[in-house]
This record gives C-alpha cells, sequence and structure tokens, in this order.
C-alpha cells in the first residue's frame, strides 16, 4: 500500500545526521575507509574516516560539505541468495548522512541527497531502489525524528539487472559520485541526468522487446551529446540535428576523446 500524505515524528531542528535503509542492493564486503596521502614532506600518511558501522562492506562517499556512509547489512548476503532464488523486496543496506563540519540541516535539504544517491545507486545496480525509513539524530547521537513516506521512487521487484561494476569486490562505483553531483546540481544537467538513467534502467528490463530498449539508450545517448556539445560550444543546433544519432555519439565519443574500441 501507499502512504497518503507523510507522518513525521519529531522535530529537524537539531538536525545533524540521517539514517535510513536501501532494498535490492548487491552484497559487499569490502571498505574504502582507509585511503592515503602525501604531506608536504612527500611521506605518506593515512587517513582513518569515522566508520561508523563496526563491520566490513561499507563505502564513504564524500562530495562538497557532505559525507556519506553506505553499509551493508549483516544478513544481506544470505538475504541476496534468497532474493535471487525467490525475487521481491529486501532491505539490504543501511545508510547515513552528515554535513562533514557536523553543522546542522533540514530534513528538505538532505531529502535532496537522498534522491540524487537514490538515483545513482539505482543506475549502479541496473533496477530503482528506494530509500526507507528515514530517522534523525543530534549532535549527540539521539534520536530526534522519524518520517515515514512513500519513497522517492517506486522500487524494482529483485532483478539480476546489468552489472557495469563488481561491487562486491571492488569500490570503482564511488569515485564517479562527486563527478555526478556536480553536474546534477547544475540546472543545464539536471534533467539529463534524470532523463538519462530513467531510459538507461527501464531498457535493461526489454518488456517491449530489443528494438524499445535500443530506441531508449539511443535517446539518452543522443541527450547527453547535444547537452555535452552545446555546453561547452562545440556545435549549434542547426549543425548537430544535420548529423545521425551515429554521427552525434561518435562526435561525443571523440570530444570525451573515449576510443570506440572501449566500448
Amino acid at each position: 500500500g501507499y502512504i497518503t500524505e507523510p507522518f513525521v515524528q519529531g522535530s529537524d531542528n537539531d538536525l545533524h545526521s540521517v539514517v535510513f535503509h536501501f532494498t535490492n542492493f548487491w552484497w559487499f564486503n569490502i571498505s574504502n575507509r582507509f585511503e592515503f596521502y602525501e604531506d608536504e614532506q612527500e611521506n605518506e600518511v593515512e587517513i582513518k574516516r569515522e566508520g561508523w558501522l563496526d563491520f566490513e562492506g561499507q563505502f564513504i562517499f564524500d562530495y562538497d560539505d557532505w559525507h556519506i556512509v553506505l553499509g551493508t547489512l549483516d544478513n544481506c548476503f544470505d538475504l541476496t541468495e534468497l532474493l535471487e532464488f525467490e525475487g521481491g523486496f529486501g532491505i539490504t543496506h543501511i545508510c547515513k548522512i552528515q554535513r562533514k563540519d557536523n553543522a546542522c540541516f533540514n530534513l528538505d535539504e538532505v531529502y535532496k541527497i537522498i534522491e540524487a544517491f537514490s538515483y545513482y545507486l539505482s543506475f549502479v545496480r541496473g533496477i530503482w531502489i528506494a530509500q526507507l525509513m528515514v530517522c534523525g539524530f543530534d549532535s549527540d547521537g539521539n534520536h530526534i525524528l522519524e518520517e515515514w513516506r512513500n519513497p522517492t521512487m517506486l522500487a524494482d521487484s529483485w532483478q539480476v539487472g546489468c552489472r557495469w561494476t563488481y561491487v562486491d569486490s571492488t569500490s570503482e562505483f564511488v569515485a564517479p559520485f562527486a563527478g555526478i553531483m556536480k553536474k546534477w546540481q547544475s540546472s543545464i544537467w539536471h534533467e539529463t541526468i534524470k532523463n538519462s538513467i530513467q531510459w538507461y534502467i527501464e531498457s535493461l528490463k526489454q518488456f517491449n522487446g530489443y528494438n524499445t530498449s535500443i530506441c531508449s539508450l539511443q535517446a539518452a545517448l543522443e541527450k547527453i551529446a547535444w547537452v555535452y556539445l552545446n555546453v561547452n560550444d562545440c556545435m549549434i543546433a542547426k549543425d548537430f540535428k544535420s548529423l545521425t544519432a551515429s554521427g552525434q555519439i561518435r562526435l561525443l565519443l571523440k570530444f570525451l576523446g573515449i576510443p570506440k574500441e572501449e566500448l
């Protein structure tokens, strides 16, 4: 069923962090908690970021002033095996968002981050995943807020999906998030990113056959090509429209420096 309107218990007047859950994401048991940098004397210094969870299976996503931790739940491995066999929905991961400077924020502000992060993880997963059970905490870790609302997007039942990275053995999908968030906050790119992810995910389901899926992917690539080439003053609309779809995509790859043999 669906909630007719959000139910909020508590207040976000002293909100320092929010915690919520995700459905049907891939299990992983590695972490990027430990990083290294070189100081002025070129000595390698280890940074130990706060892991929040006591077990491995967590990734840190940092961008601008925000700090995001995504963690695998203890029962995730067994649950994903069951989901692969039976399908359906399962709560597989927990997420925490807070500001790096531990400053306060409001619920509307953090929901913009939650929506963007949900889109990104759905892109990685290849199906729509949803956030559930948002709870807020103050600077001392006291539970001050609960919100029950329909997810910002409807989750898909478990499917194998299309892996473009193996999250159970690599943290490679963490790094692109900061770059995508920079574009996400741009009024020019925001709609393009949302549309492209939507068309990509829906194309993987192949509900209406391969031809429909191919058209959806082509539309996503064409839109990305037009926005990129136009924003960077590479081409005007008249010249872009004169190209075939394949020509538009090839031109995008050329300006991005992506060899066709890598695709």
